[in-house]
């Protein structure tokens, strides 16, 4: 036969703790929680501090972009108010490339345009690939209205092509 034990009293002593293990227990809980609500509170100061930091930061990166010239084109309305405003206007620039263009001969390339508002003249650099269409180009300039003070200022001749420099001023009056 089985032989059972109903005795309870050994078993119990020996899986009970003594009361003074229990309070030792509660106060290493107590004090781990205080250590970590004290590292908490201690890093959410210094982010609040990193965060003030920045935020004056960008103020004053801000501010400093809206001072002066760029006010008056800070917000996007006011851009697309200056940008009709410009679109309307007739540049000088513009007119005397329409007007080159309109006197420019077959053959004859310009490189580079180069205007000069204070002085309003010319410096035109261009290329072709002979002496008559040259000739033509700047005998077109000479009988134009809108030119006057023709000078060629350079004319080298490379491999199949001549390079060719012209200053002109621009007549006040046919503007």
């Amino acid at each position: 036969m089985v032989n059972i034990n109903l005795s309870t009293s050994n078993d119990d002593q020996k899986s009970s703790l003594f009361p003074a293990e229990k309070v030792i227990y509660l106060v290493v809980v107590i004090v781990i929680w205080f250590v970590t609500y004290a590292g908490v509170t201690i890093y959410k100061s210094v982010l609040e501090k990193k965060t003030k930091e920045i935020v004056s930061e960008r103020v004053l990166k801000e501010n400093s972009v809206k001072e002066g010239k760029n006010k008056d084109i800070f917000d996007f309305q006011t851009r697309l108010t200056m940008a009709d405003s410009l679109v309307g206007k007739k540049s000088d620039v513009i007119e005397s490339l329409g007007k080159i263009q309109e006197l420019m001969v077959n053959g004859v390339y310009l490189s580079s345009y180069v205007y000069d508002k204070k002085d309003n003249s010319l410096f035109l650099i261009g290329e072709t690939s002979d002496y008559t269409a040259l000739a033509r180009q700047i005998l077109n300039f000479k009988k134009s209205e809108y030119l006057s003070n023709i000078k060629i200022d350079d004319i080298e001749n490379g491999k199949g092509k001549m390079n060719f420099s012209v200053t002109a001023i621009i007549n006040q009056s046919v503007k």
